[in-house]
């Protein structure tokens, strides 16, 4: 269950508002006009109380206006294969909103994590204190610059090679060569495809959502080293993790724009990342529109992105 939300930013209430237009979007197949998505949704569900309200796709898309239980019903019975309030309800949107309970956020984003690594954040209850509940493991200092470094990499198909970490203490710049650029980039897609198979592998989401939550609670307790190597983690998995999903690609200037102001320029202040590793927002945005291009995702139209 998502913690009770605080009033949202404007900007984040737009990504999920957008996020919301672009999962039932890509439900109808690539539809992006919010009047004709409408008409589609209406002749799959006829519903007077969507009728109602006139252009309500047109202000989710423009304005940031989150669907109504109507709208939400209708166009699951238009699109069963639609799940708008798992978009509503992301635990990444929790943790790039500053007005959220920033641990509360950072307890939902931490819970959302599938699979074996849950045992490398929680602790089941005791059976001397059931009544505890699961807590999450202490992880300041050392533990948490551990946990990126070694069993976390372990479960990130989405990380290739390369960016396992060695050029962080190294300084090694990735700079491959313009001419095999596209190559490159289509093979490691591929690979990491071929990966996410694997038993006990994150997906891009999941790997962006638990980076992300470990780079701002490394921020909390001002833990350098651990923040620097999630922000250098974070510049791999990004673009990937926007490909994939165009219910983020929709919004990739936006979203890129939250994560350069909360987590990149931070980072470069300190540590020069985003100058060594080409961590600014028009870059990762372009870099996520050219991977999804080479996946061949159901993409929006460019004047649709923001």
């Amino acid at each position: 269950m998502p913690p009770t939300a605080r009033r949202w930013t404007k900007e984040v209430r737009l990504l999920r508002a957008r996020a919301a237009f672009a999962d039932i979007a890509v439900a109808a197949n690539g539809i992006w006009q919010p009047k004709r998505l409408e008409e589609v949704v209406l002749s799959k569900h006829p519903s007077r109380s969507f009728v109602e309200a006139s252009n309500k796709f047109g202000k989710m898309a423009r304005d940031g206006f989150v669907p109504d239980s109507a709208t939400i019903q209708a166009v699951t019975a238009a699109f069963p294969n639609c799940n708008i309030r798992y978009w509503l309800d992301h635990p990444l949107f929790y943790l790039l909103d500053a007005n959220q309970d920033r641990q509360a956020a950072l307890n939902y984003a931490l819970d959302s994590i599938p699979g074996a690594l849950r045992t490398e954040l929680w602790r089941e209850p005791i059976d001397f204190e059931p009544w505890t509940g699961k807590t999450l493991r202490p992880l300041d200092g050392v533990p948490l610059f551990a946990l990126l470094r070694g069993t976390l990499t372990q479960h990130l198909a989405c990380l290739d090679e390369r960016d396992h970490i060695q050029f962080v203490e190294t300084g090694i710049e990735r700079t491959p060569e313009a001419a095999d650029k596209l190559d490159r980039k289509k093979q490691q897609l591929t690979r990491d495809m071929l990966r996410l198979e694997q038993p006990g592998q994150l997906d891009h989401l999941d790997a962006l959502t638990l980076i992300t939550a470990l780079a701002k609670y490394a921020q909390d307790i001002q833990e350098a080293r651990a923040f620097e190597l999630a922000s250098l983690m974070l510049r791999s998995l990004f673009p990937k993790a926007i490909a994939y999903h165009p219910q983020l690609l929709f919004s990739v200037k936006l979203i890129s724009k939250l994560f350069y102001e909360q987590i990149w320029a931070p980072a470069n202040h300190a540590f020069s990342v985003a100058t060594r590793y080409g961590a600014d927002p028009d870059r990762l945005a372009e870099d996520a529109i050219e991977s999804a291009a080479l996946l061949g995702q159901i993409c929006p139209p460019d004047q649709y992105i923001r």
